[in-house]
């Protein structure tokens, strides 16, 4: 997992705390995260910017030391860092696909059941919760990319 966090953001160790940062850096990078979510943040926000991000070599001893997170709950933070940064970029691709998949799902269960109780009679209680359910998901998850996008925009406006 770290791994694949290190390679999108284009760092041998995203989690290492030891850094230095240029004026310019401390300037323009805003951090909202707490925790060991910060350090994803710094260096997605880097990315973003167009900072240069380079790696010196140091030695680190970990013997005899604890962890401050357990590492599910460190885990879990990165990746909630990452997929709220995702959800907050590309909406559209994010949230606005997911929901056109249920959506897509939805229609198909729901017809699988109307096709079958025209045929049988038999009503499926389990395509129309499969059905009813993954609209609904659809839908919420439509609205969700709307206040995202809404908010982007009006974030973009008080900008300026």
């Amino acid at each position: 997992m770290i791994d694949i966090v290190n390679a999108s953001l284009g760092v041998g160790d995203a989690q290492c705390g030891f850094r230095a940062y240029k004026r310019k850096a401390i300037q323009t990078i805003n951090v909202k995260e707490e925790g060991m979510g910060a350090s994803i943040e710094i260096l997605q926000q880097a990315k973003k910017l167009g900072l240069k991000i380079r790696e010196v070599p140091c030695a680190i001893s970990y013997k005899d030391t604890k962890h401050s997170q357990h590492p599910l709950t460190h885990g879990y933070d990165l990746v909630e860092v990452i997929f709220w940064h995702y959800v907050w970029e590309k909406p559209l691709r994010t949230l606005g696909l997911s929901s056109l998949v249920c959506l897509s799902l939805g229609a198909s269960f729901s017809t699988w059941l109307l096709m079958e109780y025209a045929s049988s009679r038999w009503f499926a209680p389990s395509l129309a919760f499969l059905g009813l359910g993954s609209l609904l998901f659809g839908v919420l998850l439509g609205i969700a990319t709307l206040f995202v996008l809404i908010g982007k925009r009006l974030l973009m406006e008080m900008r300026t």
